[in-house]
């Protein structure tokens, strides 16, 4: 009988390599296929099945480094007959400068599009990123700087009702160099819509035998709108001659908004009071 025994242990061979400071993961699949880091994953090479671990220790580093901080990576490949062998890969952290940094535009129609109060919700900087938009200042495509830093006021300009402007004043500040500035951004909320209401139906009306008139009580009407109050109502009647269709008269009349029973006040909804013509 002959017997063969693999004794002999897996090569292994780890490249180092540098990843942004905000990288939000860097395990080696998020590496690999995420970043596109082939050298993620150690190079191994044995003649039969194997396993791979690893173990992360980290340090940090100062701002002369260039780096936030290293990860050692220690990887250890198993083969099936228990053969094992051991490399060391560096993961450095690269510390990002204000010259990485990419300011939010402006959503002012100018910029960028901007915002339609029809989404009932104030622009905040997180709202904004949910939307697929950049709400954030971003380091290297992230909004999170590292050792730079930022915060944001708000102050807000009415325009006119369901319309509103934001100057947004970010403050920036690099700390490995303890220098920073001060950016504003624009933000225009707009509404540019007007109300919306269901049209009465059609009315049949009878008239006096003798003076061909009638005095209509003219129906009520629900209007909505998502951003502005109702400022002024107004209808139009129009009577034309029967038999030769030619228009006869023409009558405007105005109507008043109110309240009415049942009325949820969480919708943008009001009665439409018109008046008899």
């Amino acid at each position: 009988n002959v017997k063969i025994e693999d004794k002999v242990s897996p090569t292994l061979v780890c490249e180092p390599f540098t990843v942004p400071c905000n990288t939000p993961n860097i395990t080696p699949t998020y590496l690999a296929n995420t970043l596109g880091i082939p050298q993620a994953n150690p190079t191994v090479t044995d003649c039969q099945n194997f396993t791979l671990t690893y173990i992360d220790s980290e340090v940090a580093q100062g701002c002369a480094t260039g780096f936030s901080k290293i990860v050692t990576r220690k990887w250890t490949a198993t083969d099936a007959s228990g053969n094992s062998a051991t490399c060391e890969q560096l993961i450095s952290f690269l510390r990002p400068t204000l010259n990485d940094l990419s300011l939010p535009p402006d959503y002012d129609g100018i910029d960028a599009p901007f915002f339609s109060c029809t989404d009932n919700t104030y622009p905040t900087p997180e709202w904004i990123e949910l939307q697929g938009l950049q709400g954030f200042p971003h380091v290297f495509g992230f909004p999170t700087g590292c050792s730079i830093n930022w915060d944001y006021e708000d102050l807000v300009i009415e325009v006119c009702d369901g319309t509103y402007k934001i100057r947004r004043e970010w403050t920036i500040i690099d700390w490995c160099i303890g220098d920073g500035f001060v950016y504003n951004e624009i933000i225009k909320v707009v509404d540019e819509q007007g109300p919306s209401m269901d049209c009465p139906a059609n009315m049949t009306v009878s008239v006096d035998p003798f003076s061909c008139c009638a005095f209509v009580n003219l129906p009520d009407v629900i209007i909505e709108d998502n951003c502005s109050q109702i400022a002024s109502l107004s209808g139009m009647v129009v009577t034309f001659d029967p038999y030769t269709g030619e228009q006869t008269g023409m009558t405007t009349f105005g109507g008043s908004v109110t309240n009415f029973p049942g009325n949820n006040y969480w919708n943008p909804d009001t009665m439409a009071i018109f008046p008899y013509t």
